[in-house]
């Protein structure tokens, strides 16, 4: 695993990269909201051997850390921008995890480049974060997010309706959620993806929560494997046409 950082205006990005080459499409991981690329690594090596793997950390995480002021959505999706575009990537498949989700979503309405975006165990909005989240940020997570940073992100907030976006999608996009007590999607929000996107494809996982990966179950990585195995042969095989 290859570590980088990259110089994004006054941010500094932080990305690992697999940088394994199998002539198929690369897959693009943004984090949770809290997270940062390396806690995601171990989860996703399976996929290594076949895929080349690219962990985004945003702006204000362990390891892209920034003292600045910039943390709306927006700011959030050119950090994905400048990594694809700092690689030069002209095809590739985006996961979102939780609150990443609707950060890969709302970044897909500025590529023209990604292929199948997978939406893992979030709805298609951005929330508005309280003023007591970024307090709970502060006491319990701090050791992955400043309390500085926790606090501009719930100032600078809005609550976005992503939804409309799944139209715009290259590809049906796939919800993949757990079916535990702890999951973020119920069921008025499978309806919603379905009634903004009908082809929209559902994956339930049975044996993890909200945070869908678990090195005691691969069921959250099969079902990502399988699902790009075959875009990628359909894809490819089109291309060639």
């Amino acid at each position: 695993m290859h570590i980088h950082t990259l110089c994004h205006r006054d941010v500094k990005i932080r990305y690992c990269d697999s940088r394994n080459d199998h002539g198929t499409i690369p897959l693009i991981i943004i984090p949770g909201m809290i997270n940062h690329a390396e806690e995601y690594i171990d989860s996703f090596s399976p996929l290594f051997e076949q895929r080349r793997c690219i962990f985004i950390t945003l702006r204000g995480r362990k390891g892209s850390e920034y003292d600045g002021e910039f943390f709306t959505f927006n700011d959030h999706i050119s950090d994905i921008k400048a990594v694809t575009e700092s690689l030069s990537l002209t095809c590739f498949h985006i996961f979102g995890h939780s609150v990443g989700a609707a950060y890969s979503l709302g970044f897909t309405e500025f590529s023209q480049y990604h292929r199948r975006i997978i939406l893992g165990d979030y709805p298609a909005y951005y929330p508005q974060f309280s003023s007591q989240w970024a307090e709970r940020i502060c006491t319990y997570s701090s050791q992955h997010m400043t309390c500085s940073t926790a606090r501009k992100i719930a100032e600078q907030s809005t609550h976005i309706n992503l939804f409309p976006l799944l139209k715009q999608a290259l590809m049906p996009p796939v919800l993949l959620y757990s079916t535990q007590s702890d999951s973020l999607i119920k069921q008025h929000h499978i309806d919603m993806f379905l009634q903004y996107r009908e082809d929209t494809l559902c994956y339930p996982v049975h044996s993890v929560g909200h945070a869908l990966f678990s090195l005691s179950s691969s069921e959250c990585i099969d079902s990502i494997s399988s699902l790009l195995s075959n875009d990628d042969r359909k894809i490819i095989t089109q291309d060639n046409k």
